[in-house]
């Protein structure tokens, strides 16, 4: 493999690119994400409070699709399909969020958004969860892409109770809150909802009413679990056939001997003949 290809970080399976066409790849995807994950987080209306928590995930992200815009992608050509599906609805989420319409109009722009939030959010989880046990050594990308990937899962759930809330308000109780009036308080009491019941914390402040919310939290809860019991296991499953080198079983065969042995024993034999 090439000194290029050891730099951008490219294994031995997957085909080489020039550098300079996989950072331009790498900070697109990464420019993509940041949007996507402050879309998510705050359903089109950044909250002043929550500039700390989009450079908690900016960093987290950047870490951890490194390799995911460059080896991945590349081996993977499909992917980028998803990319700019998710790409484009992304930007009709940012469209809808941002254009000037009456307040009569504010709930369902705010329901675009959440779809749209959902979609992306949705999208990205499982990209990075298939490279993440993809992954065939643990390194330390790995290992934030494995808390990316739980946080995604918590914001996931975030959209799809707040995609319930707008269609059922007594879904929860107490409720979220109104839509027309604070979507922010909306997003921000869905995502401590839902942190609270991925991490099964349960502090009870906030209940799940109808049935449908009652399925929702409990497959959160059970995806926040088996999700890490099964990273758990992959990581150190791993770990372990990487840092246990197989021994090499001793050759039964003995080392055939040089020509110059060979010749050296005939003539000892015809000396002993001719004695």
């Amino acid at each position: 493999m090439s000194e290029g290809a050891q730099q951008v970080g490219l294994d031995t399976q997957g085909p080489w690119l020039p550098p300079s066409r996989i950072s331009l790849s790498r900070r697109l995807s990464l420019y993509f994400l940041y949007a996507a994950l402050a879309l998510s987080l705050f359903g089109g209306h950044v909250h002043p409070s929550g500039f700390l928590i989009i450079v908690g995930f900016v960093v987290v992200f950047h870490v951890a699709t490194r390799p995911l815009t460059s080896d991945f992608l590349v081996r993977y050509p499909f992917y980028l399909v998803v990319l700019r599906v998710l790409l484009v609805v992304m930007c009709a989420g940012l469209v809808v969020a941002f254009l000037p319409t009456p307040d009569s109009w504010r709930a369902m722009e705010q329901l675009v958004t959440t779809l749209a939030a959902l979609v992306v959010t949705a999208g990205w989880t499982v990209m990075v969860m298939i490279y993440l046990f993809q992954a065939r050594q643990v390194r330390l990308d790995t290992i934030f892409s494995g808390v990316a990937a739980f946080f995604l899962l918590a914001i996931t759930w975030t959209e799809a109770y707040k995609v319930l809330s707008f269609f059922n308000p007594n879904s929860f109780y107490p409720s979220f809150g109104d839509w027309s009036a604070s979507s922010e308080v909306v997003h921000l009491r869905a995502l401590y909802y839902s942190l609270s019941t991925i991490t099964t914390v349960g502090f009870g402040d906030i209940l799940p009413r109808g049935a449908t919310a009652q399925i929702l939290s409990g497959l959160e809860a059970s995806a926040g679990q088996l999700f890490l019991a099964v990273l758990i296991a992959r990581l150190v499953s791993r770990h372990l056939s990487n840092s246990i080198t197989p021994m090499t079983p001793p050759n039964p065969i003995p080392p055939k001997r040089p020509n110059g042995a060979r010749i050296s024993r005939r003539l000892r034999r015809r000396r002993r003949v001719f004695r």
